[in-house]
């Protein structure tokens, strides 16, 4: 589990990848979920911590269904989905587990000024069974800047 650094800022940019196929409107929200939940947990739990909120996703399918239904949110208020990482810092804690901070930014479709936001995400790296390729995942999320940014702007965005 050599460079836990270097595969956290991998996985990180993968994972901007992922959330900048927003941007293009020819894509679809259930694939940018998609593409987005494939770097949550596959069979173990995901916790999204908002407010003192505890979340708890118990496996892809339902981190996906959860990251479908945010970006709806956001595309059915008006503000779309082009969101983009604007940066990020890793922080490394253990040989397999990282913090990672990544400010995000959003070009709203409805007119609305832009901000940035950042979230702390939680990076697991463990060897696969039997030794073979390393699996990783996000084990958690600290996401208040993000609701409450979204919150100033769009007081009724979570009834959406």
């Amino acid at each position: 589990m050599s460079d836990i650094s270097g595969a956290a800022s991998t996985f990180v940019a993968s994972y901007a990848a992922a959330m900048a196929l927003g941007a293009d409107p020819s894509n679809t929200l259930p694939s940018v979920a998609d593409a987005l939940a494939s770097h949550y947990p596959l069979s173990t739990t995901f916790t999204a911590l908002t407010f003192g909120t505890v979340t708890i996703f118990p496996d892809r399918a339902k981190s996906s269904q959860s990251i479908l239904e945010h970006l709806e949110r956001f595309a059915n208020s008006g503000l779309g989905i082009d969101i983009f990482m604007e940066k990020h810092r890793i922080e490394v804690v253990s040989p397999g587990s990282a913090l990672c901070w990544i400010t995000w930014a959003i070009r709203p479709n409805d007119g609305t000024k832009g901000w940035n936001w950042e979230n702390v995400y939680g990076y697991r790296r463990v060897i696969g069974p039997g030794g073979t390729e390393p699996i990783q995942h996000w084990e958690f999320v600290i996401g208040d800047h993000e609701i409450g940014e979204l919150l100033k702007r769009k007081p009724n965005i979570l009834t959406f």
